[in-house]
């Protein structure tokens, strides 16, 4: 079973974000993880890059980014290699697993969202876990809430602000602030 999420950057045109899906492993322990590993390792601290590559050159999404088998991120040069694989190719964990390049070859698919005042186009149900790259740090976001009445799961929300500057957070922490059902103090 999948969990769900998205890689995002700041909407500029209104609240919210925009980004590309990512299917595997969305949780913080996994993804949320990964992508502050990728900033500190793969894109050498450029949350710019990071987000060049991981939002505007993949607009079909990811299958995953999380490296199986290894705690260490995908290099740089494995972007260059990037996409989808079957579980019969004997790369297929060796490369990140995009969908709009490799055996998928998918059109382009943005996520928009403007929680809380409205889910227009992310569905919040759909997407489980949001992470919004930004130049200082990090937004995480999710669907869930454990006080679900009067439509609360229909939208996301924040339960981190991850500083890119500071050491990486207990992202077991950050995954259980989605039982929280008020977070006083998002950042980390």
């Amino acid at each position: 079973m999948s969990t769900r999420g998205a890689i995002a950057v700041p909407n500029p045109h209104r609240k919210g974000w925009w980004g590309r899906y990512h299917h595997f492993d969305s949780y913080p322990m996994g993804l949320g993880q990964e992508l502050f590993r990728l900033y500190h390792d793969t894109f050498d601290r450029d949350a710019t890059l990071m987000a060049q590559v991981l939002v505007h050159e993949h607009p079909a999404g990811w299958s995953n980014l999380v490296r199986p088998y290894t705690p260490r991120p995908f290099e740089r040069e494995d972007f260059e290699h990037a996409g989808f694989r079957g579980l019969g190719d004997p790369e297929h964990d060796a490369y990140p697993l995009c969908y709009c390049h490799g055996a998928r070859k998918e059109s382009a698919h943005a996520l928009t969202c403007a929680c809380p005042g409205g889910p227009e186009g992310c569905g919040p149900v759909f997407i489980e876990w949001a992470y919004v790259l930004t130049v200082t740090g990090m937004f995480v976001a999710t669907s869930w809430h454990p006080n679900a009445e009067a439509g609360r799961a229909l939208v996301h929300r924040l339960v981190a602000l991850v500083d890119w500057d500071r050491p990486e957070p207990d992202w077991v922490q950050v995954q259980h602030r989605a039982r929280a059902v008020n977070v006083p103090d998002l950042t980390l």
